[in-house]
């Protein structure tokens, strides 16, 4: 019994020993250079095992090394296997490991492969898969484990001839060899390309399309727009039919709104988005672009009473909105549908429209002036697609700084007044339904605060230059805001307005659209 336990620690000890051995064994006999990981996510596998290989002992030869000695071979990114030895002499290197990944419909792949040093023959591959980008995380795990094999037989190449035996420079025939490197497994001849070793497109080689931004989007949508404003204002009672003992000096406080009728008026819409660095076929330049935006509204109007005959006198109206801006946007990983982000600067314009002819004739407390804003759009949106291959959902938040105010808006409510700012937030849900093609449904809530100051204009300009006016009873004037009264039967100053909107006015807008569109990738 003894010399079977005897027997079994000697060969356990034998076992761990020729492990130990043979892990030895399993290691690199000298550096090794780590070049393309080509395809999706191709930068962070490769970064992922390098590290994975120096922490478990192995030399990588260091990136700006591998390129010197590429600047003085004057050979490429891709590498056949006379270019593979000369590059490997070059760095004293005893492997290449190169590699490439995949993403085809729900799957993702990575495959790397060793090539010796001495002869540019591939030695062994390995492959890491699954359902998403993370199971690409597995090769910093095991990449060394699964690799080490193949980087043990690996063998620096021999001393390079120092002259061509051929007087002409032509290399000898018993040197030639297949100028083109063996495809990978998951490869087909003739689909390698030229990435970067590190992983990073080169301009020049297209990018799959799965992973490609869009170059050209154009939409046309519909829906409604909801508006919803009011405010108080002071004004004179004697022009509410008032008979005060001091006119120049009794007001009331009244409300004004604007609020339309169930969800809001018709509006049609388009919008343009074109990024003119991703049209060629490496997108050298995918991010910045430009956004053209338009809507206007369909079968509105407005109605008010005719302050004369007490009958209902329909008001023309029309609103319209217009942006033009630059667009830098960025995806956090690169297949399409990942997190992206946008950034928009430019110049906008929101009208909402009165026709003024009309809006002279109705009850004066009823009054609300056209607004009419020109603005710099700033704005930021995150999407998402959350559901692949088919629903994205997005997020939107924009800032609008004032530039300038219509003149018609100003002339009724307030000749001083500054430009208004505002803001808006929205959100929207794609579905793409073919390769291009997609549908849409948009929420957006925005609105703008005007601060309006002075005195009102003339209705009519040509009726009041150089005519004095009676601010309490003149009619030339859309209504007059009460002034500072006159001292000492002086002639009221105009311009010393304490009455007017007593606040702020907060103008407040809901969109609903729908849209169709076609992207181009």
């Amino acid at each position: 019994m003894r010399d079977v336990a005897r027997a079994i620690w000697w060969s356990s000890a034998l076992a761990l020993a020729l492990g130990v051995t043979s892990h030895a064994a399993a290691q690199a006999s000298g550096p090794v250079i780590v070049i393309g990981v080509r395809g999706p996510q191709g930068s962070s596998v490769r970064r992922a095992l390098v590290r994975d290989l120096e922490r478990n002992g192995v030399t990588v030869v260091a990136d700006s090394e591998v390129d010197a000695a590429r600047d003085r071979l004057g050979v490429g990114r891709s590498l056949d296997d006379e270019q593979a030895v000369a590059l490997a002499r070059e760095v004293g290197a005893v492997a290449i490991v190169e590699g490439r990944v995949r993403r085809q419909r729900r799957r993702w792949s990575a495959t790397l492969r060793v090539r010796n040093g001495f002869d540019g023959q591939v030695l062994g591959q390995e492959a890491w898969g699954g359902r998403t980008a993370r199971a690409l995380r597995g090769v910093g795990r095991t990449g060394h484990q699964r690799l080490a094999g193949y980087l043990a037989q690996g063998r620096a190449p021999g001393r390079a001839y120092t002259q061509n035996p051929t007087p002409t420079g032509e290399v000898p025939w018993w040197e030639r060899r297949d100028a083109t490197a063996a495809p990978m497994d998951d490869e087909r001849p003739g689909d390698r390309d030229d990435r970067d070793d590190r992983g990073d497109d080169s301009p020049s080689t297209p990018v799959e399309r799965s992973d490609r931004y869009a170059a050209f989007r154009v939409s046309l949508g519909g829906g409604t727009l909801y508006r919803g404003m009011s405010t108080r204002v002071r004004v004179y009672a004697s022009q509410r039919g008032l008979n005060p003992a001091v006119p120049e000096v009794e007001t009331i406080d009244e409300g004004r709104s604007y609020a339309s009728d169930g969800i809001g008026h018709g509006e049609l819409g388009a919008r343009l988005e074109v990024y003119p660095g991703a049209f060629d076929d490496g997108q050298a330049f995918p991010y910045l672009g430009a956004v053209l935006a338009f809507s206007h509204s369909v079968g509105v109007q407005s109605t008010g009473v005719d302050r004369a005959t007490g009958e209902d006198v329909p008001i023309g109206t029309e609103q319209l909105e217009l942006l033009v801006a630059a667009r830098f946007r960025y995806r956090f990983s690169d297949p399409r549908g990942e997190p992206e982000l946008h950034l928009d600067v430019g110049w906008g314009m929101f009208q909402f429209n009165l026709a003024l002819e009309q809006l002279q004739r109705v009850e004066l407390a009823t009054i609300i002036p056209p607004m009419q804003h020109g603005y710099v759009h700033v704005g930021a949106g995150l999407s998402y697609m959350v559901a692949p291959p088919y629903l994205t959902l997005g997020a939107e938040v924009v800032g609008r700084i004032g530039t300038n105010l219509g003149a018609d808006t100003r002339n009724v409510w307030g000749t001083t007044t500054a430009p208004s700012n505002g803001f808006g937030l929205g959100v929207e849900a794609q579905v793409d339904i073919a390769e291009g093609f997609f549908v849409g449904a948009q929420l957006q809530y925005f609105m703008f605060s005007t601060d309006f100051s002075g005195q009102v204009g003339c209705a009519v300009q040509s009726e009041c230059d150089n005519v004095f006016m009676n601010p309490w009873e003149d009619r030339r004037l859309w209504e007059v805001w009460p002034v500072v009264p006159p001292q000492g039967g002086n002639p009221p100053d105009l311009e010393a307005v304490e009455g007017g909107p007593l606040t702020p006015v907060m103008d407040n807008y809901v969109r609903l659209h729908l849209e169709v569109g076609w992207a181009f990738y």
